[in-house]
């Protein structure tokens, strides 16, 4: 499935033209990042780059395919101008976002029998878990010592989220990850009934009412929070309601 249409659907189906073993993108190639200085045996280390996932498929064509079959099948890969999902039948609950790359290449045995091989690149070195929306915690009548909410990553990797949090009354909420040393997510000054939309991956704040933004009203050590691998114990303050949106990333 890719950008929302069904390979079947155009009498496409992913192969293997090959003998032997199947060979497929394991995990995306990382570069390291390190300065080699005349007279030290030992480089300095300065970091790893990771390179986004690229996948190789082999579709096969209708049999007997026609030119307006062949036409539709590049409109189907080649019009997105933006990474767009790709979803296999044999794992469903992984997704990737990719966009046509490299050249493609048509095979055939000139009675128009033959398939395409193609390279798509993805957007990152993951692919993701379908989209999560938690429960909507009531925590209007919350006292100082807060409610814990858990939150669980069955990912590969530390995961952002949307978090949606209408403020009730008090004009100030926290949110600390007692599961990743006391990371504090924490704003003042909202008012009340006021709704904000926080993106922890983009670090923006939105609020509901025009005009108004909402960056100033963190406190000075906040920190959008990540979630981490496993259980997140998420420690709540103040009078608010609040919703978390999220996808696992994972490595294959």
């Amino acid at each position: 499935m890719y950008n929302g249409i069904n390979s079947q659907d155009l009498g496409v189906i992913n192969v293997s033209v090959e003998s032997g073993l199947y060979e497929e993108s394991f995990l995306g190639t990382k570069n390291i990042l390190q300065e080699k200085i005349r007279g030290r045996s030992t480089p300095y280390f300065m970091g790893i780059e990771t390179e986004q996932k690229e996948l190789n498929l082999t579709l096969s064509l209708p049999e007997n395919f026609t030119d307006e079959q062949l036409r539709e099948i590049a409109r189907w890969l080649g019009t997105p101008t933006f990474y767009k999902p790709l979803i296999f039948s044999e794992s469903p609950e992984k997704i990737y976002f990719c966009i046509l790359n490299s050249d493609s290449s048509v095979f055939h045995n000139g009675a128009n029998n033959g398939y395409i091989k193609i390279n798509m690149l993805c957007n990152s070195q993951y692919c993701y878990s379908p989209i999560y929306t938690s429960s909507l915690y009531d925590f209007s009548s919350n006292d100082v010592n807060g409610k814990e909410i858990i939150l669980v990553n069955n990912g590969d990797e530390d995961m952002f989220s949307i978090i949606t949090c209408q403020v009730i009354s008090g004009g100030t909420f926290s949110i600390v990850n007692t599961s990743n040393g006391g990371e504090t997510f924490a704003m003042t000054e909202i008012g009340n009934l006021e709704t904000l939309t926080i993106n922890t991956e983009n670090q923006s704040i939105q609020s509901d009412l025009p005009l108004t933004y909402r960056y100033d009203n963190l406190s000075s050590t906040s920190k959008f929070i990540m979630l981490k691998r496993g259980i997140n114990r998420l420690q709540c303050y103040g009078n608010i309601k609040i919703q978390f949106t999220y996808e696992y990333r994972f490595l294959i």
